[in-house]
């Protein structure tokens, strides 16, 4: 029987605190922030019947009907000790410690994006240039033509996601007085006008 393991990021929202030191503790009362930041995990959903009762087993899961099993990798180094696992329909949340037969199986879960580029802030047309993943790079380029046109800082964080129906597009995490609307430049072409003539010569005839 094949195991159907499905594996993908999930973003989910963590709050940050941070304290600015302060000469007395009215001061530091006052200068706490709160940062809320979005951030990349990987989730795994398990709804095969007999994967579901190994790690309910093994999870020491006190449930009588489990449909599926989320494990989301919260600490950020691969699916294992001290993360979690939430079952459904319940909702329930339970914090792991697998065994080593389970972290055996946890390791094959790794996350592997369809088309992923890390390079250095170059002019977006050395990405288009690029012989392999043309479609696929031309799309990074698009966006980074873009982003340079319309802002001037260094640092922004980025979410896009499309199904069917909708799309999704985030920004945040940059300077909003170094965002300024640029339109994208006129590209140069050719215009062809075809003129047509009609030519007609009239003879008149004496009798």
């Amino acid at each position: 029987m094949t195991k159907r393991v499905s594996v993908f990021f999930r973003f989910c929202t963590v709050v940050v605190l941070s304290c600015v030191l302060a000469g007395s503790l009215q001061a530091q009362e006052k200068s706490r922030a709160v940062t809320v930041e979005q951030i990349n995990v990987a989730r795994v959903i398990l709804d095969d019947p007999e994967m579901i009762r190994f790690f309910v087993t093994e999870f020491f899961i006190p449930e009588t009907l489990v449909t599926s099993i989320e494990i989301i990798d919260v600490t950020g180094n691969g699916f294992g000790e001290k993360d979690i696992a939430v079952t459904q329909p319940s909702e329930e949340i339970y914090f792991i410690f697998p065994s080593v037969e389970a972290q055996e199986k946890m390791n094959q879960w790794q996350f592997t994006p369809n088309f992923q580029i890390v390079g250095e802030n170059l002019d977006p047309e050395v990405y288009a240039a690029l012989p392999t993943n043309r479609a696929a790079n031309n799309i990074f380029s698009g966006l980074l033509r873009a982003l340079n046109r319309n802002y001037q800082g260094s640092s922004m964080k980025l979410r896009f996601e499309r199904n069917a129906n909708s799309t999704l597009f985030e920004m945040w995490g940059y300077d909003n007085k170094e965002l300024d609307y640029k339109p994208a430049p006129l590209t140069a072409g050719n215009d062809v006008i075809y003129i047509y003539t009609s030519i007609r010569d009239t003879i008149y005839v004496e009798k």
